[in-house]
């Protein structure tokens, strides 16, 4: 708590100067008092010489500024005042509160209220000589303070413009005991990915990689819409990371926007990417807002970090249906789950097992069928002058 200390004596040493009715402005008549008082003066300036007022301002002023961020500026006249002007607290200040508080098991408070208790001689001065607390910076403090990390992987984090914080988990990486971090993650989340995104049939693809990395997705699935005027499909790709840091996340939205002319619905899974969660509130809305504006949806994987363990996951970011022109891509979905979709009854139908799920049935069977066999007789030569089974 050194720094808090500092801050705490020259505060103290501030108080005795500014003797004749506290207003954050030292005059020539309140240094005449304490000049003989060295420790006093080397507290205030940094120096232990004797000196005249000239001089005491000029070192005070370069000193404070210097080693402290206490920023004051003379006066009009060769005896006017020197009065304090702004104040920026260190980043470490906010290191050295965000240990203590976390050692004590606080999960939670005020920014403004925490920096006011761990310095009550520094406030107790500002308050006495009504000091505009509008001009007491405290951005580095915030730095320092969501910098720190604890033995539970735990940091402070902040409300969306709000000097209100609470204790949450830091950076997440899984780790499944071998090199395959990504792979394992992926083969866990599997079945739960295809039942939050209603998937008919979703593919781990992570092993059968074959192009570049911008190009390559994890996963890939579809599911239908079974509408009156004819079966809709909507193929799904899904680019998964096993750690929520800042890089993983970036990466992970930048190879899914090139997923997009694949599929009509993108999203990103990531560990703890949700508001609750995710360690920086800031740069959590940032991805989001990036997420919205290149239609990305968002997956947060619930893990229990102390543990390595998995619970479950959930859409943090709905994506939004975008229409895609290369039918290539579906009839290779379709086919690779052996389904094809029937032009004549507009519905996704098995292929080994059309009257299944056919629009346009005739006595138990598929109108389709009926056709192609009707055709074959045909180009066989076949009599159909005999009675048909339609």
């Amino acid at each position: 708590m050194k720094n808090i200390t500092k801050i705490e004596k020259l505060a103290e040493a501030l108080i005795k100067v500014d003797n004749s009715g506290p207003d954050c402005k030292i005059t020539i008549t309140e240094f005449d008092k304490i000049k003989s008082d060295k420790e006093l003066v080397f507290i205030l300036t940094g120096s232990e010489k004797a000196m005249y007022w000239d001089d005491f301002k000029a070192k005070l002023i370069d000193y404070q500024f210097s080693h402290f961020n206490f920023k004051w500026y003379k006066g009009k006249g060769q005896s006017g005042t020197i009065i304090l002007d702004t104040i920026t607290l260190s980043s470490e200040i906010g290191e050295e509160i965000a240990k203590q508080i976390m050692s004590e098991g606080r999960k939670e408070g005020f920014l403004t209220e925490i920096v006011e208790e761990f310095l009550k001689g520094l406030y107790s001065y500002l308050n006495n000589c009504k000091f505009d607390k509008k001009n007491i910076d405290l951005s580095d403090v915030k730095d320092g303070f969501t910098s720190t990390i604890n033995s539970k992987n735990e940091r402070y984090k902040f409300s969306t413009r709000s000097n209100k914080f609470q204790l949450g988990i830091s950076q997440y990486s899984f780790h499944s005991g071998n090199d395959k971090d990504e792979y394992e993650l992926g083969v866990i989340i599997e079945e739960d990915l295809r039942k939050v995104l209603q998937l008919e049939k979703i593919w781990h693809k992570q092993e059968k990689r074959t192009l570049g990395k911008y190009q390559n997705v994890d996963f890939e699935g579809y599911r239908i819409s079974r509408n009156l005027g004819g079966d809709e499909i909507e193929v799904i790709n899904i680019e998964l990371k096993p750690t929520n840091k800042i890089e993983a996340v970036s990466d992970a939205i930048s190879q899914s926007i090139n997923y997009k002319e694949k599929s009509q619905k993108t999203y990103i899974a990531i560990p703890l990417f949700d508001p609750r969660n995710f360690y920086d509130t800031i740069r959590f809305n940032n991805f989001v807002k990036l997420c919205v504006e290149n239609q990305v949806g968002i997956i947060t994987i619930y893990i229990d970090p102390e543990t390595n363990t998995y619970s479950n996951l959930d859409i943090v970011l709905e994506a939004p249906r975008r229409e895609i022109q290369n039918f290539k891509i579906i009839n290779e979905i379709l086919q690779s789950d052996k389904r094809e979709y029937c032009i004549l009854c507009r519905k996704i139908v098995k292929t080994n097992d059309r009257i299944q799920d056919c629009g346009w049935p005739a006595k138990e069977i598929c109108m389709k069928d009926s056709f192609e066999k009707m055709a074959a007789k045909q180009l066989l030569g076949t009599d159909l002058s005999q009675p048909s089974n339609l």
